[in-house]
């Protein structure tokens, strides 16, 4: 009989510890982890060279780059960005470093705008969401839609296009 109410204690505590939203709207799921929305943004100048490539002339460093919010006082709260190399998606080779940034909980309030500081040029970022809020759709630079890929690549994930 200890061993039955033991089971069963392990089971309930296995039930409740392992609940959490999904990214599909909710409903409940195992223990693996929420993946939220990512951005990968190819930066090129107008001769369609990667900026975001050390090698290219004119290239943009990491210490070049800024990525922030602002909070309801208008203080800067800075977003974690990363630099990703140029990948492989089964057959295809993606060829452009890309901008990454996952730090995108903030979305959920009214006030969903980043800030984008490349060199001395401040850009402003707005994103849409997709039906389930973990892809971002559309990305708005300037409040200019930019060119998302639509090849292999963005089964994976969604790279958008800005020209500088």
């Amino acid at each position: 009989m200890k061993k039955f109410i033991l089971a069963l204690v392990v089971l309930f505590a296995a039930n409740v510890g392992c609940k959490k939203a999904s990214n599909d709207g909710g409903n409940i799921c195992a223990c693996s982890p929420i993946v939220g929305p990512s951005l990968h943004l190819v930066i090129k100048n107008s001769a369609g060279q990667d900026l975001l490539d050390d090698k290219t002339t004119g290239g943009l460093t990491k210490d070049k780059i800024d990525l922030y919010r602002k909070d309801a006082a208008g203080n800067i709260v800075k977003i974690y960005f990363g630099i990703q190399p140029p990948f492989q998606y089964g057959e295809q080779k993606f060829p452009f470093y890309q901008l990454f940034t996952s730090d995108f909980g903030f979305l959920q309030s009214a006030n969903n705008i980043a800030y984008l500081k490349l060199d001395d040029k401040l850009y402003e970022l707005s994103i849409q969401l997709g039906t389930n809020s973990s892809r971002v759709d559309k990305l708005f630079i300037d409040k200019k839609e930019t060119e998302k890929d639509t090849g292999a690549v963005n089964s994976y994930v969604s790279v958008f296009y800005f020209t500088r």
